[in-house]
């Protein structure tokens, strides 16, 4: 007999990933509670194999008889139409024409080919017994010759069945079930034995017997909607990194979207079942905010990531890089950390996904008015605006949804005032409601909200943190709470809310001088007429006390936990900026512009004044002085830019701008500009020259020099003089750099106590 050797198959196995468990998902049987038996009720049934017992009912605890066992065998080779073939004969004196079951026992008594051994005997007497329970034994064997195996390829035991018990072992069919061979089967633990038969390699393959049927197992995919559309319309279909599945289940569960596994195909290539990657930890988190290296979730938490991070949003691969800047506080974001405990890829959920929301219609709450959302369930999380929250942080009009995968319920109070524009398809049974130019989708329970409105009112969104509608009330009683970041031409202006949620654009009423001061600063949003946008500045409070990086806290006010900062350069345009960029312990009330608070009276928006110097563009000047024309004073035609390496170490040269500067062209230097483009202000490099390798310190992020201990910029730039050639920019590049030379000079905007930080590395 040729054995396989028990490591070599369970490395094969876990190779196909037969060891992991099944995703559940929505399922046909209702009186199964452990999940292993219900997926295994699931796939026999849409294989064809069971119906259940009626009323949705599989009676998994019942004793499954010998013929019964024998049609499920039978059925899930895809033999069942064998039994009208057998059913004019008797083979076994018990098992006669009035028996049900005769043309299955006849048919599975009956060997397949000359070359395949029958799949039963019936028992020393001669008789069947088909109605006796069918021992652990008697179906394990049965279930072996169906994946090939003989008696002349199991070794001998105390019982006929003792080989095919041990063999069985061996090759995982009986992985979890823990029978004694004569224990009767039940029929839960019968389905669980055809679900790992399917899985089961065929004996001298390394095929599993799904594919004897047909069916297949792909390679690795991501599950990005469960409720997608196939390209012949089919709806209900998975969309998988693989491409789109139809399936005859009901539905699969929501809760695998995000998730990684192979995919179980049957012989017309529907989806049966999704096998999670068995090394994977998927983690649910609450997004609050994020830098290039890394996203901060609810509670502080700091996930690592890599620009390069894949990012599956809206059915598509994309990038960290390409996508990081646009996710908004309090999107739920799935984790993938693969087996060596790195991120391998983020999974941003579709906000259409949400179905159902609650609006706070109250003044005041003794009980949460979203916890009916959570659907019976207690123990679940809440945040507001992406930040813990609890029952005295809810205020009236806030939007509650639930998502079920991270058992959190998320509260958002976002709000957003114009005019009635129009509703799609209809007034009467409206599925989506236009303001400002956009189209909104509207939730159900907003839709006798809406009907209290005609068309050309204003009235005010009460949107969930995925933009969707659900409640509409009077600008009376709410108005906008949007903020965005103003870019104007002329009079006209596009605001971009923060966290990249929408766009929204259109003309204003203002003076062109009022438009201007409203260029690349912070405002909130609304509309009192069709096409127009009204804007408002946000002012902020009196700053009277300075910010303590350390603590988090302005004065005694507490910094929010997905608080904003920006930061600008005189007249320049607002950069977002993250705590960790300030290098100083404490930021002065005059480097503070404006400050502003939450709900709760702590800091959400803080504006700083060049306070880290990350709004400069570094590198050399490219500096041309023009030819004035005729009683123009000097400088008037002279141009200035930026020379620097792009986000792939390529060199590129910033667009030219007209001003007068006192710089040298190839100086060391950096560029602030406007939101449209002119020039804010800008800075000389100062060096220091003659350091060694050993001068740096890659894991502080810190270089010296002979006078002080310089922070290193996340987004350094680095030239080598000798090849010509720049690095990619950040603290990879200066590895390559340092590797280099040993003769390296670095140029810094101003001293460490100041806030001061290496912009520029050049080696020779």
């Amino acid at each position: 007999m040729k054995k396989r050797v028990l490591a070599m198959l369970l490395a094969a196995v876990i190779c196909l990933g037969i060891l992991c468990t099944f995703i559940p998902s929505a399922l046909a049987f209702s009186d199964i509670a452990d999940d292993d038996t219900a997926e295994a009720a699931e796939m026999l049934r849409l294989l064809g194999v069971v119906d259940g017992v009626g009323g949705n009912a599989f009676n998994p605890q019942a004793v499954l008889t010998r013929a019964a066992f024998c049609k499920m065998a039978l059925e899930t080779a895809g033999r069942g139409k064998e039994a009208l073939i057998h059913s004019n004969r008797v083979v076994f004196p018990d098992v006669t024409a009035s028996h049900w079951a005769l043309g299955y026992i006849n048919a599975a008594s009956s060997p397949p080919s000359e070359a395949e051994a029958p799949l039963i005997r019936g028992r020393g007497d001669g008789r069947f017994w088909p109605d006796d329970g069918i021992a652990f034994g008697e179906a394990v064997t049965i279930l072996m010759r169906m994946l090939g195996y003989t008696d002349s390829d199991v070794g001998a035991g105390a019982a006929w069945y003792s080989g095919y018990l041990s063999t069985a072992a061996e090759v995982g069919l009986t992985d979890g079930l823990a029978l004694s061979a004569t224990a009767a089967v039940r029929r839960g633990e019968a389905a669980r034995l055809f679900k790992r038969l399917l899985f089961t390699e065929l004996k001298d393959s390394t095929s599993v017997y799904l594919t004897k049927l047909g069916g297949s197992v792909t390679a690795n995919a991501i599950i990005l909607s469960t409720d997608a559309s196939a390209d012949d319309g089919t709806t209900g279909s998975v969309r998988t990194s693989l491409g789109t599945y139809k399936t005859d289940r009901t539905t699969f569960s929501a809760d695998l979207e995000g998730m990684r596994g192979r995919l179980v195909l049957d012989k017309s290539g529907k989806l049966l079942a999704v096998k999670p990657e068995k090394t994977d930890v998927i983690r649910h988190v609450s997004f609050i905010s994020c830098d290039a290296d890394h996203v901060i979730a609810a509670g502080g938490e700091k996930l690592s990531v890599s620009l390069d991070t894949v990012v599956w949003k809206g059915g598509t691969a994309s990038t960290y890089e390409a996508e990081w800047t646009g996710i908004r506080t309090g999107t739920r974001l799935v984790f993938c950390f693969n087996g060596s405990g790195k991120t391998d890829y983020i999974f941003i959920p579709d906000s259409a996904s949400v179905k159902t929301a609650i609006v706070a219609r109250n003044t005041s709450f003794s009980a949460n008015p979203f916890s009916s959302l959570a659907e019976g369930r207690t123990d679940y999380s809440m945040y507001k605006n992406g930040t813990a929250a609890t029952l005295s942080d809810i205020r009236q009009y806030d939007v509650g949804t639930y998502d079920k995968p991270s058992n959190a319920i998320y509260v958002s109070d976002l709000r957003l005032t114009g005019v009635f524009e129009g509703a799609y398809p209809n007034t009467t049974a409206p599925s989506a409601v236009t303001v400002m130019g956009r189209e909104f989708t509207l939730l159900p329970g907003a839709i006798a909200d809406l009907k209290t409105f005609s068309i050309g009112s204003p009235v005010t969104l009460l949107l969930t943190s995925g933009m969707q509608v659900a409640g509409v009330v009077s600008t009376s009683a709410a108005r906008s709470t949007a903020v965005g970041i103003a870019q104007m031409s002329g009079t006209s202006a596009v605001v971009e809310l923060l966290g990249g949620q929408i766009t929204l654009s259109g003309k204003t009423s203002y003076a062109a001088s009022y438009a201007d001061t409203l260029d690349g600063q912070l405002v909130t949003v609304s509309s009192s007429g069709r096409g127009y946008l009204s804007l408002t500045k946000i002012t902020g409070s009196q700053v009277n006390a300075s910010l303590n990086v350390s603590t988090g806290t302005l004065g005694t006010k507490k910094l929010a936990e997905n608080v904003k900062i920006y930061e600008k350069v005189g007249a320049g345009k607002l950069i977002e900026i993250s705590p960790d960029d300030i290098t100083v312990s404490a930021v002065p009330a005059a480097k503070i512009s404006f400050v502003n608070y939450d709900y709760a009276g702590k800091v959400n928006y803080l504006v700083l004044s060049n306070v880290t110097g990350d709004c400069y563009d570094y590198g050399y000047f490219v500096y041309t002085a023009g030819t004035p024309a005729s009683g123009m004073s000097p400088g008037t035609n002279d141009t200035l830019g930026i020379r620097k390496a792009d986000a792939g170490g390529k060199e590129t040269t910033s667009a030219l701008i007209e001003c007068s500067a006192t710089v040298t062209n190839g100086q060391p230097g950096g560029l602030a500009l406007t939101a449209n483009g002119k020039l804010a202000a800008y800075i000389r490099l100062q060096c220091a020259s003659g350091l060694r390798r050993s001068a740096f310190d890659l894991e502080d992020k810190t270089a010296a020099t002979s006078g002080a201990l310089h922070p290193i910029w996340k987004d350094v730039q680095c030239y080598n003089k000798a090849t010509g050639k720049w690095y990619v920019p950040g603290y990879d590049g200066l590895a390559l750099a340092l590797a280099f030379s040993d003769n390296i000079a670095v140029y810094y905007d101003r001293a460490p106590e100041e806030g001061g930080k290496i912009r520029l590395v050049t080696v020779s």
